[in-house]
């Protein structure tokens, strides 16, 4: 079915106008599918063009921006490109805090994103830094038992 789905995005693709505000969801869409099917540099490919899209986007939605950046870090610790995949993280989590002062699930998920990035890396203390607050965030926003606070 994940074939069909890509079938379908890029079909969206041709018929909408360059300027429709739903392509950075149809190319993120699209990573999505690449993503799956461990297609890293299409995967990447289609979310830089995503969140190129949603930079020149107005208003600016940051949730949409932060989402963008939290992928291709995904994707660069993927490849185990670790700094790229640091920077991504660490330039979601900074654009996270500078428009939200709360706890937010989007902030949990990259907290946790960035201990499973020093894990993978052997860096355990560093990754129990990170995975501890993401942990706490998670139990303060989801309700148990929930897959997230799980993963943590």
């Amino acid at each position: 079915y994940i074939d069909h789905a890509k079938i379908y995005f890029e079909k969206l693709l041709q018929r909408l106008p360059s300027s429709h505000s739903d392509l950075p969801f149809i190319y993120n869409y699209i990573a999505a599918v690449h993503y799956e099917k461990y297609q890293w540099d299409l995967a990447l490919e289609n979310y830089q063009r995503a969140y190129a899209i949603r930079q020149k986007q107005v208003p600016l939605n940051y949730n949409h921006s932060i989402a963008s950046l939290h992928n291709i870090g995904n994707i660069y610790c993927e490849k185990e490109e670790f700094d790229k995949a640091f920077e991504y993280y660490s330039r979601a989590l900074t654009i996270d805090k500078e428009n939200s002062c709360i706890d937010s699930l989007s902030k949990a998920g990259i907290q946790e994103a960035l201990g499973n990035l020093f894990r993978k890396k052997r860096d355990l203390n560093i990754a129990l830094d990170w995975l501890i607050p993401a942990y706490h965030m998670y139990t303060r926003l989801l309700p148990a038992p929930h897959p997230h606070i799980a993963r943590c």
